[in-house]
């Protein structure tokens, strides 16, 4: 992990066990966030899966088999610790964070500029690839940048799926969820929001009332 990376994460962390300090020569601290680091896997596989269920009610998967598992998708702005692209999808990934990733992904930060959905890398702009018309990623870092892609939902550039989820018990949960309700009205479109609840996680999403963006098929 990249020092950025890495600290966005610990912040992550942090949050969500209601901790102020964390010192990486703490034995005992690094356990245990090794240890959330393994359960927010696991839980990710479930909130994929909540994803899915919320899209295929909305028949928008058609014969996708998930969001997260087609060339049609691009996971913004994760790294190897907290993607939910597995190995060998065709789902693309547009991160700065590339160190240990695979598959289809590109090396650019997401940079929407008035509603068009550009990716910059280095000192250039570039295009989304051709077959992206999904916007998808969880638990952002960055709030205030996740609230501006209402833009290009707006000028019908792409389909925006936003989320988060996390233990039952997190100090953070509430907030979370704010933020989830938040960023739809930020967002000014006609978005919906689904939530859901097991034994032990949380699980909230934004989708679209409709799609904007259609697949097109060559």
């Amino acid at each position: 992990m990249t020092n950025n990376y890495k600290d966005k994460i610990i912040k992550q962390y942090m949050s969500s066990r209601g901790i102020d300090d964390f010192d990486p020569r703490d034995k005992k601290q690094i356990y245990y966030f090794n240890l959330w680091l393994h359960e927010m896997k696991e839980v990710g596989k479930n909130y994929r899966k909540f994803v899915d269920s919320t899209l295929r009610d909305k028949n928008w998967l058609g014969d996708m088999e998930s969001i997260y598992e087609n060339y049609h998708s691009a996971e913004i702005g994760k790294g190897y610790i907290d993607t939910l692209v597995n190995k060998g999808s065709h789902t693309y990934t547009i991160t700065q964070y590339v160190k240990n990733m695979y598959g289809n992904c590109i090396n650019a930060i997401f940079m929407p500029n008035k509603g068009e959905p550009l990716l910059r890398k280095g000192s250039n702009r570039i295009n989304l690839p051709e077959s992206v018309v999904n916007l998808i990623t969880h638990n952002p870092y960055d709030i205030d940048g996740i609230a501006k892609w209402g833009k290009i939902h707006r000028l019908e550039n792409s389909n925006i799926i936003v989320g988060f989820f996390g233990h039952k018990d997190d100090f953070d949960r509430q907030i979370k969820m704010n933020q989830l309700e938040e960023i739809k009205i930020a967002m000014r479109s006609n978005f919906d929001v689904n939530k859901y609840e097991d034994e032990y996680n949380y699980y909230g999403v934004i989708t679209p009332k409709e799609k904007v963006k259609e697949i097109v098929r060559k």
